[in-house]
């Protein structure tokens, strides 16, 4: 920037009365000294653009918003010149006021940040917890104390893939084992009112804490929840057995898996399970055994009808209308492999029709099946199966000979064949019978893995 544009600046916030500046830029206090050294003393733009990835990374924020004014600015000057910064510093100094507002209380403070704050973001879960419990603190050594605990929750929370907001919120369903009346900012500032607020922060920690050890088990159950649609509530009640202690944890994990993906399969919504999920909160905090908790899913799942449901969604045209078919087949092919064999669920896994749903185009496949055959089976599970992306493009309407290879060869990105996918090698044909079979064969494996007297 032209030094005099600078100093002019700099004057304008200086004190005539004691040269002191009028204007004091501060941010978070755990991040004020990056702020000074980054922003205030010396702003060192990074050589290359950060990725978006970096953007959103709590260390890089400074000087993302830095690279946005100084983008800003020299567009500026690009178009106008010296002279149009100038009338933009002018117009800051004849137009921009800064005021002071004292509200009577947090709530009506956070009402109103959040009413004047239309282009920011909005404070979340997080932002609101640990303002209330920070300002509790009044001695430094205290603040520093906790600001450290904060971080490592944070830290936590980023290597999980989860944000502080989404473990306070495990954590408020834990603690009040129902669904809050109010916002859960709201209610926790009641139960936190009075209380030590490095002991409250040392317990959020604690139980993130376990929240890692969950994600890292060696478990296929653990494996099967994380493609659960809505992740709140197994976690919820496995991050509460930790913290109780629950002695028979593996197969807890076992029984929530059992649970949600029979309520899944059954078509049933989330709204069905959560305040039941609670229900099991209350029962693990009260010290119910394995057995007890396994009598009261019974119960509930009898009452909701849903054998009933699941059988009539395993024997129904699944392709494309229910999101459960993918994590089903997985959780399948998990079943025939160890616990370190580890499957990535992402754009590239793909659902093959080993009969392709364009057959009628195929002089091969016209010869094998009638229309009538076709339409009834043809979107059931037993004719889906597993592939990776550059499979499942090669295999397309191919007859089933070339599927066949297709199936048992590497794929472009190195990817060998699925062990459901394999089975199919042993058929030298593809016919209702073999399609038959099979959706017997799945059938039977999801009620043995899931433990369901389908």
């Amino acid at each position: 920037m032209d030094p005099k544009l600078r100093n002019r600046i700099k004057n304008a916030i200086r004190s005539i009365v004691d040269e002191k500046y009028r204007l004091i830029l501060i941010t978070q206090a755990h991040y004020q000294n990056q702020f000074e050294q980054e922003i205030l003393n010396k702003t060192v733009l990074p050589a290359n653009v950060l990725t978006k990835k970096e953007k959103e990374k709590p260390k890089f924020k400074f000087m993302n918003a830095a690279s946005v004014f100084k983008e800003r600015i020299d567009q500026l000057k690009k178009d106008g010149g010296v002279s149009k910064l100038k009338e933009l510093v002018q117009f800051i100094f004849d137009n921009v006021v800064v005021i002071t507002i004292i509200c009577s209380d947090r709530v009506s403070a956070i009402r109103l940040f959040q009413t004047l704050n239309t282009r920011g973001l909005e404070l979340d879960l997080a932002d609101l917890t640990k303002s209330f419990l920070f300002s509790g603190l009044q001695v430094e050594t205290k603040r520093k104390q906790f600001l450290m605990s904060w971080r490592e929750i944070e830290k936590i929370a980023e290597d999980n893939n989860e944000t502080v907001s989404d473990l306070l919120t495990y954590y408020g369903y834990y603690v009040f084992s129902s669904k809050p009346k109010k916002a859960l900012n709201e209610e926790f500032e009641k139960y936190f009112k009075g209380k030590d607020p490095n002991q409250v922060v040392y317990d959020i920690k604690k139980f993130a804490d376990y929240f890692g050890d969950i994600l890292e088990m060696k478990s296929k159950s653990i494996d099967a929840l994380k493609y659960l649609p809505d992740k709140v509530f197994w976690k919820t009640v496995l991050l509460t057995a930790k913290m109780k202690g629950f002695p028979n944890f593996p197969q807890l994990c076992e029984e929530m898996r059992r649970m949600y993906y029979a309520y899944w399969l059954a078509n049933y919504t989330t709204a069905k399970t959560r305040d039941f999920s609670f229900n099991l909160v209350k029962k693990i905090k009260d010290g119910k055994s394995i057995s007890e908790l396994r009598k009261e899913i019974d119960k509930k799942m009898s009452l909701d009808n849903v054998l009933e449901y699941v059988k009539a969604s395993l024997d129904s045209n699944a392709y494309g209308y229910v999101s459960w078919v993918k994590p089903l087949l997985v959780l399948i092919e998990k079943e025939q492999t160890d616990e370190s064999v580890s499957i990535e669920y992402s754009r590239n896994l793909h659902l093959d029709h080993i009969l392709p749903e364009e057959w009628e185009k195929n002089e091969y496949w016209n010869k094998k099946w009638k229309k009538e055959n076709a339409e009834q089976w043809i979107d059931k599970i037993g004719n889906l199966t597993l592939l990776s992306g550059s499979k499942n493009i090669k295999a397309g309407n191919s007859e089933f000979a070339k599927k066949k290879r297709i199936y048992k060869g590497r794929g472009i990105d190195g990817t060998t064949s699925f062990e459901i996918t394999k089975r199919i090698l042993k058929n030298p044909k593809w016919t209702v019978t073999e399609v038959r079979n099979r959706q017997k064969w799945l059938v039977k494996q999801t009620k043995e893995i899931l433990d369901l007297d389908l």
